[in-house]
């Protein structure tokens, strides 16, 4: 009878909690409806070729004016702490910071009129049920097909140049772990609070692409007249689509069981990111179907074959191999890519072909596997585990990406020498 007591006590305060947190769920589920439903009419913007074309000659103007102002003010102890702060992850930057930092968080950390709250935290909610899967769809989707655009690639590839005292997978290896952490500290729930993580860690980003913008011209190390301007609003809306749009898109591909208002709210999430980061408005997508048109529009526009491209996607394949388990080979990561991935943007990375029947047999595993999860989640006495559960397979994810070493923002060494 005791052994019995000692089994119903967990179980019961398992029931309990998991109804508790149900309920809080389908509160949260039924107050972001009406948004959700609001923003999915919006009709989609056409994004012409000549609209992305202009894209190219802009940037950020206030995080640009706001570096130039401090490293041009020749200060050495302002310009050591904002790098400082910037390659920590300290998210509090200190009172005595130059002034001109000091109004740069305060002004970027000011939530656009349009953010609903209600979709921002179920978009979060859903962010750490399909967590694992959205990681997959990264890799193996979202940033390869990023490496299309000949432009865009050219920058990520420079940028990562700039620490030439590493070997590239090291600095490959570095950056996945960082946009990793950067995915999780905004889409984690809490990250779109005061002083929240994911803020701070928006904030930081978009400083760094003003940084590398200053460091690239003033040292002569970009073509602006080949490769238009470094990190321009054109690229700056494709990484955010493949934060997005195209996850979404990856999401549908394995039958994940994703529906209007989740798809909507996780858009959502990632516009007002995109907002945070110094994208304009012209270019954030309003919905799901406009964020997927831009995508397409953006990749469209941008696709070319380039050594750039080919170099970052046999990096990608090599992280994948190098991370994954040792018994999972080369080929694996080529057949997730070429499912995933449209043939035409597979010719463009050059990535080798794969014969069809490999390519349906793990999409059909892949699909069986995603329709469990579905089935476990969907009981409600096991929604609340399998949340704890994701959430810390979420963390330690990121733990062994970065060797379970404190993860610092990148920044190049070089840079020091300004």
């Amino acid at each position: 009878m005791i052994f019995i007591y000692i089994l119903l006590i967990p179980l019961l305060v398992l029931l309990f909690f998991s109804i508790r947190y149900n309920r809080k769920y389908k509160v949260l589920k039924k107050r972001a409806t009406l948004h959700a439903h609001e923003q999915a009419k919006v009709v989609p913007r056409v994004f012409s070729e000549a609209f992305l074309e202009s894209k190219r000659s802009e940037t950020d103007s206030f995080a640009d004016e706001t570096v130039r102002k401090i490293m041009e003010h020749g200060e050495e102890d302002q310009v050591n702490h904002m790098f400082r702060f910037l390659m920590k992850n300290e998210q509090l930057i200190s009172k005595d910071a130059h002034p001109e930092i000091i109004e740069y968080f305060k002004q970027t950390a000011i939530l656009p009129d349009w953010a609903n709250k209600d979709m921002m935290a179920f978009g979060q909610e859903n962010y750490i049920r399909h967590g694992l899967l959205i990681g997959m769809i990264l890799f193996y989707k979202a940033l390869p097909e990023c490496y299309t655009g000949a432009k865009g690639a050219e920058v990520l590839l420079m940028s990562g140049k700039l620490n030439e005292n590493n070997p590239v997978d090291e600095r490959f290896s570095k950056r996945m772990a960082e946009t990793a952490l950067f995915i999780f500290n905004i889409m984690m729930p809490g990250g779109f609070d005061k002083d929240g993580k994911g803020i701070v860690a928006a904030q930081k980003v978009r400083l760094m692409h003003a940084v590398i913008r200053y460091h690239l011209k003033k040292h002569g190390r970009w073509n602006s007249e080949l490769f238009d301007e470094p990190i321009n609003q054109e690229d700056m809306a494709g990484t955010l689509i493949s934060f997005s749009g195209l996850i979404a898109l990856g999401l549908e591909m394995i039958g994940a069981d994703l529906d209007s208002i989740e798809a909507e709210s996780y858009i959502h999430c990632w516009s007002v990111i995109g907002h945070i980061m110094g994208v304009e408005e012209d270019i954030i997508p309003r919905n799901l179907k406009e964020a997927i048109s831009l995508g397409y529009g953006i990749l469209d526009h941008q696709k070319k074959k380039s050594e750039a491209g080919h170099s970052l996607t046999k990096a990608l394949l090599n992280f994948c191999e190098r991370k994954g388990p040792p018994f999972i080979h080369r080929e694996f990561h080529l057949t997730m890519m070429r499912f995933f991935i449209e043939p035409e943007y597979c010719e463009i990375l050059n990535l080798p072909a794969i014969e069809q029947a490999k390519i349906d047999k793990l999409s059909g595993y892949i699909h069986l596997y995603v329709r469990f999860r579905e089935f476990l989640e969907n009981k409600a006495i096991l929604a609340l585990p399998i949340k704890i559960i994701d959430a810390k397979l979420l963390s330690l994810s990121i733990r062994y990406l970065s060797n379970n070493k404190l993860l610092h923002f990148y920044l190049p060494k070089s840079f020091n020498k300004d």
